[in-house]
């Protein structure tokens, strides 16, 4: 079956995957099914909405036909008991919102979500659209209330109350984010509930209470409303207890393991284990020195132990409860211990300070570890381990599918996961999907008697090996169909979650705002994450939280985006997934992006580029020094999000100090060595790398850098206007009658007027508003896009018949290129600027001829495309794509300095978004494009474009002659000149009197 997945949030319809079976001659019913009929249902349509609106109203069955479900994430229960440092970091994690949308279905009076903060407006508005995508389609309402208790006890529905009063909701948001972390404690939502409890069961007989993990301890508290509240079954997710169990009832899907008992007993099956337990001496789990090293030594000898018996590498965790990375010690991290050359004595050292160090201010040790085969499985797309959580529910004993997800991790901790309603999605087979579920009813029907867990959730951690074999390896019973990516995908919405943090120390920012600022640009980066790429920001509360961490302001992120936009394109131009480890820096680097063009406007252009370049010495000294592929990934990574200010800022000082009439010329100048890097860099990282290897491009680039930022110390002036008359003021005496001395003072009142100040980068987006702007950044930006389109193609295609170039023949055929591009860009500025001198009255005039000039970008896609489709002589594509480049920077050129004179003040706002939306548009569009040319062919998909193009200047010329019109009508620029004081005009005045040290 053919993956009919929808892209985003903004466009989600339910998912019905059994409708489109084969086999299926009318729609399956999945209430009509048995429960063994149901759990095959859901092994091949785990994420089929009307499959999970059953197993909801069969969960409801199962807890005597409960009338509600209430659910919070309550995961600071987990660490219960340690200082209130350790989970006040926790108070804005909260996942319980979608997984409520389907779980609420199968319940008469809906469900109640408790949560300990209101959810962000974007994440509520469009948790909202989704909740309307399932009652179109159920043709009902499904009732979900969030209650949220304020500092004075006060309980809000924040669903009615947002689409009531969207601004009362935002006030009661910006309330809260003044409220103190210390507020928050790992028993809140329970003691919620009992303080409001008739509230919260109202017009309810029975409810299915729904915590992060079900423990002893919400058993014991919600004991006395026991004849109005169920509960689920407590889990066990003792790694070792599963393990042994599951082996002595003949279950092979198992790595080799020997747990080590904290007494120094090694243990090998089920019996051992029982008795391990049973008999263990507290005094043995005690923080001592002596007790760690019988510990240690233990745990060492069974990785010997575990070699010499099955020739198996070992993976050690500290603690065999739990899923916890914490206590996972893999080889990379810790190789002394697992090395067999060096002496026990000194690995058993080793990890005896280990354990110290991690468990330092712990009152006891871990009853049990786990030293278990170090797995290699098999490999999936992007170079991801086949490294499967597997979730569902266990009712009545039996399991019942939710979701398979791929997951990443590091050392052991999870960082990030894939999950999808189709294998396909995840370039998986439906048949792996079905093995896998297989194997976990098999495992549940085996625990469901010996462990007395027949109702709640059930998931686990599951690696597909080689040989095709299953390996389990960890229990996580708390995730189970209750998380948020394995929710969204009832949409036939595949997802990738990460987490993302950005330190406004990095920015310049930490300590600068509170929290209401901090959660008012949290929320304008949300609104642009969810509408420009359809993302979902989960536990949006973290919004709230910018001011919790010890080390500075943070934002911090949790998102599921569509797998579509985490590509990269080879140099054949075909589309591949991101390997896993890029993925989250591919994000941060995109987010930092904007901020750059704003913090110049603020704190002046030099700073801005003296910091970017130190930091971008810094990571190329790592990169040179990096000993993995993981390390050499996320540091060029950071190297492309603050080298990205050089073009920015750079264009914004070009801004400052040329008059309008020169600045066309002046840009295009300033674009040269951005257009020749391209050309050359990869000309002599090649040589380097072949004479002198890899790290000598990193060495030779951080000499480079050095050169650089030394110039701009010594060299570059301070160029930001209001800076600059700051400077002048300063030096000149407060009492005075001479002439010049009065018009420095002059520049001086200014200072009011143009204090720069820090612009919000989503400050910016009202300019896509602007009509008077928008067609001619769009024009220039799509041809941006094609360029990089156009390079990407190219070198494949000159590989094919009839070309069959080698790769230093195609190299050659770029020489072209950069010559268009190079020509282009300054005759572009200096036509500019003639322009503007024929056509004085509107500001617009300095398009004409440029625009007449980007004709050549359609007529070169043309021939560049059809000369590919007929296989015609290599001239046909070269002087195409010679024509399209020198047009494309043609009008790029004169585009830059129209919008920076029409908006002077906000150059550096500008010009960041301007280069945002290009390099975004651009990964984008060859993310889309490239797949086309499979089905459409060179000459076709070109000729699309084309017309695009030559639509845009269409566009863009009737804007500029509207506006040359209008302006006839109103007072000449010229005028507004004489009347108004510009950056500019005041320069120029000030020049009388010290004109040396302007600059």
């Amino acid at each position: 079956m053919i993956s009919q997945s929808n892209d985003t949030v903004l466009n989600c319809n339910v998912n019905l995957n059994h409708c489109d079976h084969p086999l299926s001659s009318q729609k399956i019913s999945p209430a009509d099914l048995s429960s063994d009929a149901l759990f095959t249902f859901g092994a091949e349509y785990p994420a089929d909405l009307d499959y999970r609106v059953e197993l909801s109203r069969r969960i409801a069955l199962t807890f005597e036909d409960a009338d509600q479900i209430i659910i919070f994430d309550d995961i600071a229960i987990q660490i219960l008991g340690s200082d209130s440092s350790c989970f006040a970091n926790l108070r804005g994690y909260d996942r319980s919102l979608l997984p409520a949308l389907w779980l609420s279905t199968g319940f008469r009076s809906g469900g109640r979500i408790l949560v300990y903060a209101p959810p962000n407006p974007v994440e509520l508005r469009l948790y909202l659209k989704m909740k309307v995508v399932i009652e179109k389609y159920l043709q009902r309402e499904v009732h979900i209330e969030i209650l949220y208790e304020n500092s004075s006890g006060c309980l809000y529905e924040l669903i009615r109350l947002f689409q009531d009063n969207p601004q009362r909701y935002t006030i009661l948001c910006e309330e809260f984010a003044q409220r103190c972390p210390k507020e928050f404690y790992p028993e809140y939502h329970i003691y919620m509930l009992k303080r409001h409890f008739e509230t919260i069961t109202k017009n309810t007989r029975r409810s299915f209470v729904f915590p992060y993990h079900m423990t002893e301890w919400h058993q014991l508290q919600l004991e006395n409303y026991s004849d109005r509240l169920l509960l689920p079954d407590i889990p066990k997710n003792d790694k070792a207890e599963h393990h042994f169990l599951l082996k002595s009832n003949g279950f092979t899907a198992l790595p080799q393991m020997i747990a080590v008992s904290v007494d120094g007993t090694l243990i090998e099956d089920y019996d051992g284990y029982i008795e391990n337990v049973e008999q263990l001496d507290p005094a043995k789990t005690k923080n001592t020195s002596k007790n760690i090293e019988i510990f240690a030594r233990a745990i060492i000898q069974a990785i010997d132990n575990l070699y010499s018996k099955h020739r198996v590498a070992s993976f050690v965790k500290l603690d065999s409860s739990g899923a916890g990375g914490w206590s996972s010690m893999a080889p990379n991290d810790h190789p002394v211990m697992y090395d067999f050359d060096k002496a026990q004595k000194e690995r058993v050292s080793y990890l005896q300070k280990h354990i110290e160090q991690t468990l330092e201010g712990e009152l006891t040790l871990p009853e049990m570890a786990v030293v278990e085969e170090f797995i290699e499985p098999q490999k999936r797309s992007g170079d991801i381990d086949a490294d499967y959580t597997v979730c569902g529910f266990v009712l009545e004993g039996k399991f019942f599918p939710t979701s398979i997800s791929l997951c990443g991790t590091i050392g052991g901790m999870y960082i990030e996961q894939w999950t999808s309603s189709f294998p396909v999605d995840i370039k998986d087979s439906s048949v792996y999907w079905k093995q896998m579920f297989q194997t976990y009813s098999d495992m549940v029907a085996l625990e469901a008697t010996k462990l007395g867990y027949k109702n709640g959730i059930y998931a686990g951690d599951l690696f597909v090996m080689k040989d095709n074999q299953h390996k389990q390896r960890d229990w996580n019973i708390r995730r189970g169909g209750r998380s948020s990516p394995e929710s969204l995908t009832i949409f036939g919405i595949p997802n990738y979650e990460t987490r993302v943090t950005l330190q406004m120390s990095d920015f310049g920012l930490d300590g600068t705002m509170d929290n209401i600022e901090l959660f008012r640009i949290y929320t304008k980066i949300c609104e642009r994450l969810s509408q420009d790429y359809g993302m979902y920001i989960l536990s949006s509360a973290y919004g709230y939280c910018g001011k919790d961490n010890d080390k500075g302001d943070i934002l911090k992120f949790n998102i599921l985006v569509h797998p579509k936009f985490l590509t990269y394109i080879d140099q054949h131009g075909q589309s591949h997934m991101l390997p896993k480890n890029k993925h989250p820096y591919l994000i941060s680097a995109g987010l930092a992006g904007f901020l750059w063009g704003p913090l110049s406007d603020r704190f002046g252009r030099k700073i801005i580029l003296l910091v970017t370049f130190i930091l971008f010495l810094a990571f190329t000294i790592v990169c040179a020094l990096a000993r993995t592929i993981a390390v050499l990934l996320v540091f060029r990574s950071l190297q492309g999000a603050v080298i990205c200010a050089s073009f920015v800022v750079g264009q914004s000082a070009v801004v400052d100090i040329y008059p309008p009439e020169k600045i066309g010329f002046a840009m295009g100048l300033f674009l040269v060595p951005l257009l020749v890097g391209p050309i050359i860099g990869p000309f002599i990282g090649g040589i380097l790398s072949s004479v002198f290897g890899w790290r000598s491009t990193f060495i030779a680039l951080g000499i480079m850098t050095i050169t650089a930022t030394l110039m701009i110390f010594f060299f570059v002036p301070e160029t930001h206007p209001h800076l600059v008359f700051q400077r002048l003021s300063r030096k000149l005496p407060k009492n005075s009658d001479d002439k010049n001395t009065k018009a420095a003072f002059n520049v001086r009142e200014t200072d009011i007027i143009m204090k720069p100040r820090f612009i919000p980068p989503w400050r910016s987006l009202i300019f896509l508003f602007d009509m008077t702007l928008i067609p001619h950044i769009a024009l220039c930006n799509s041809n941006f896009s094609i360029l990089f389109l156009l390079f990407t193609v190219m070198s494949n295609r000159l590989t094919e018949k009839p070309y069959l170039l080698s790769p230093f023949s195609i190299g050659l055929c770029y020489i072209p290129t950069g010559i268009g591009s190079l020509t282009g860009s300054i005759c572009g500025g200096w036509v500019s600027d003639w322009s503007a001198k024929r056509f004085p009255r509107a500001i617009e005039g300095r398009l004409i001829f440029n625009l007449i000039g980007s004709f050549l970008c359609p007529f070169g896609l043309l021939l560049c495309g059809w000369s590919f489709h007929f296989n015609l002589h290599l001239a046909g594509p070269l002087i195409g794509s010679t024509l399209f480049c020198f047009g494309e920077t043609f009008m790029f050129t004169s585009t830059s300095a129209f919008a920076t004179i029409k908006k002077p003040t906000m150059a550096g706002t500008i010009l960041a978004l301007i280069s945002s939306i290009g390099f975004l548009s651009s990964g984008i569009g060859i993310i889309v494009i490239i797949p086309l040319f499979k089905i459409l062919k060179f000459g076709y998909l070109f000729s699309i474009l084309a017309a695009i193009i030559f639509l845009l200047i269409c566009i863009s010329g009737m804007v500029i002659i509207f506006q040359i019109r209008k302006s006839n009508l109103t007072t000449t620029h010229s005028n507004i000149l004489k009347t108004t004081p510009s950056s500019h005009a005041l320069i120029d005045q000030s020049k009388d009197i010290i004109p040396i040290q302007l600059f």
